[in-house]
């Protein structure tokens, strides 16, 4: 570390300058609450940039939205998602169980992880399914998230770089 780094948590000599005066305070007001029609225009630009297939859910599990990365996941526009319910697309062994992700996390109030086999369209394959609870502003369970992870390809890629170091090692 140079003795200039070193410097940096010492205290100044130096007087501050002076702050502006703190804004005036917000008035509190109550949450808005969107009708359907202004809901479902929403732009979710976080939601959609999330490099993963994720859905948000309502308290029946049915899609309020999908990003784009869920629409190739599913095999279907983002559009055709919304309104259906997410464990008739999914097809595995912990959908509409008390082992459903989301169900899990909303049973305990913090995100929760599982690993299923998942029926898709485009066949089966070997999922990690992440689901949290969605909460309005009084801080009341509305719905909840779910991102999914395929791990067949992960589980590949570990499969080929162990053969890979082992025949490193043997030779």
């Amino acid at each position: 570390m140079t003795q200039k780094n070193r410097n940096i948590f010492q205290k100044s000599t130096q007087s501050a300058p002076a702050l502006p005066p703190a804004p005036p305070p917000i008035p509190e007001s109550q949450p808005t609450v969107l009708q359907k029609s202004e809901a479902d225009s929403l732009s979710l630009p976080l939601f959609d940039a999330t490099p993963a297939p994720a859905i948000a859910l309502d308290t029946e599990f049915r899609i309020t939205h999908a990003n784009r990365m869920a629409a190739t996941f599913f095999g279907e526009p983002a559009e055709q998602l919304v309104g259906r319910r997410c464990f008739e697309l999914l097809r595995s062994g912990i959908c509409d169980t008390d082992r459903c992700a989301v169900a899990k996390a909303v049973q305990a109030g913090a995100f929760h992880q599982e690993e299923t086999v998942a029926a898709l369209a485009k066949g089966e394959t070997l999922v990690r399914c992440t689901g949290d609870v969605l909460r309005d502003a009084s801080g009341e369970i509305v719905g909840g998230v779910e991102v999914f992870w395929e791990l067949q390809q992960a589980q590949s890629m570990d499969k080929h770089l162990r053969a890979a170091a082992h025949r490193i090692g043997d030779g």
